[in-house]
């Protein structure tokens, strides 16, 4: 086996700054980081909110 094979590779962006979320939102957001903040819908139906 050789073991120079490469079996993943990641590209991650560099994160801009911008204000956080008072922590009240943060809390019910799951993240202080408004850019952070990506929905998760169950069953990928995107009409739900």
């Amino acid at each position: 086996m050789d073991s120079e094979v490469v079996i993943g590779m990641a590209s991650v962006p560099c994160q801009t700054w911008s204000e956080p979320y008072d922590m009240a939102t943060a809390l019910k957001q799951g993240t202080i980081f408004p850019e952070l903040d990506k929905p998760f819908y169950m069953g990928g139906d995107e009409d739900v909110r």
